[in-house]
């Protein structure tokens, strides 16, 4: 019930191209004026990136707390309900809990990673996981770099500027 919509079909939206255009022309922008990509859809003032994000998108532990908070802690990721009398209370209000497998944690690390400019650090997943990415994604690492979307840092892999545009299908072809 919007204005944007209720325009429905009268509403033009950019085609595929013009939208990688203008994703390209806006992290070009952004950079000649200071702002440093650091994570596929943020960008910053040295120092001033988002620590509170890049505890998730670096696999960190984390503890929420409230109504609707998430956690992530000791192996297991917890949610709480939406609650808010029951935990002003001071009830339990844990609403959901799991503890991701090995495998999970894996794929989990990979998708996240990918998503920063710093990307995957092969030594960092080895001492995680006991797991290189060349040894897990050789043949995708290989067919990424070759195609451009990928490149090798010091420490590992990540996707360069065009890759950051395509990473979705990349990311499930890591997957």
């Amino acid at each position: 019930g919007t204005p944007f919509g209720r325009m429905g079909d009268r509403l033009v939206l950019p085609d595929e191209e013009q939208t990688r255009e203008m994703y390209l022309l806006g992290a070009t922008l952004l950079e000649a004026n200071g702002l440093l990509q650091y994570e596929i859809s943020n960008f910053a003032r040295k120092g001033y990136e988002s620590r509170h994000n890049l505890k998730y998108w670096s696999c960190e532990e984390y503890l929420g707390f409230g109504p609707s908070a998430y956690s992530d802690f000791a192996g297991e990721r917890f949610g709480n309900s939406r609650d808010v009398m029951a935990y002003i209370a001071g009830k339990e209000i844990t609403a959901e809990r799991e503890c991701p497998n090995l495998e999970e944690r894996i794929k989990e690390y990979l998708m996240l990673r990918l998503r920063l400019c710093e990307g995957l650090e092969s030594v960092a997943m080895r001492e995680r996981f006991g797991v290189t990415p060349e040894a897990l994604c050789g043949k995708t690492i290989e067919r990424q770099l070759r195609l451009g979307f990928l490149q090798k840092t010091d420490r590992g892999y990540a996707f360069t500027r065009e890759g950051f545009y395509v990473s979705n299908s990349i990311i499930a072809e890591f997957m």
